[in-house]
């Protein structure tokens, strides 16, 4: 089929392990960038790997935005992630703001790390990202063993109290003027 001949639109999602230290991810990518009229480009990951050629990389990919995985604060994300990988979580991002790459917090919440959401709303504001995105753990696929770490009723309305509080906060103080409207959202 000739590209030229489409009328739409493709999204595409694709998840590789260690994307970022595989030259055939970045060909992926300057393929998508290539035929942009066809497809949009998103990129989510766990940040690992990202470093300042990569981010320029991406960069001159112009993706629609990179979203980077954050689990809570640095020993939940450590003990999730493997030690020292939060910092280099961090890293990432600011590489990605500093070359101007849209860059996205996403927060998985479950019962062992809800509270910390206030703490990722933090980081993304001090890092100036364009948003945190939170989303609520619903254990399925390979992830169907985790069930006991799925926010039941009363933890999920504590997490919801806890992201509306944030929310009117950063509201209340006039952010949304970093880099673009910053913001807090939560997908049900």
């Amino acid at each position: 089929m000739n590209p030229s001949s489409l009328s739409y639109l493709a999204h595409t999602h694709r998840y590789w392990r260690r994307a970022f230290i595989r030259e055939a991810f970045f060909a992926l990518l300057e393929l998508l960038a290539d035929n942009k009229q066809y497809y949009e480009c998103a990129i989510l990951t766990n940040g690992t790997f990202i470093n300042k050629d990569a981010a320029r990389r991406i960069k001159d990919l112009q993706p629609i935005f990179v979203q980077v995985s954050m689990k809570g604060m640095e020993s939940t994300h450590d003990q999730i992630r493997g030690a020292g990988n939060y910092q280099q979580t961090v890293a990432a991002i600011e590489q990605l703001v500093q070359v101007g790459v849209r860059t996205f917090i996403s927060f998985t919440a479950h019962r062992g790390n809800f509270r910390e959401f206030a703490h990722v709303a933090e980081v993304g504001r001090k890092l100036k990202v364009d948003k945190v995105w939170a989303d609520r753990h619903i254990p399925m696929g390979q992830g169907a063993t985790l069930q006991a770490d799925m926010l039941r009723q009363r933890k999920l309305k504590n997490f919801l109290r806890l992201w509306s509080m944030h929310v009117r906060a950063f509201l209340a103080i006039g952010l949304g003027k970093p880099r673009s409207a910053w913001s807090v959202v939560y997908n049900f």
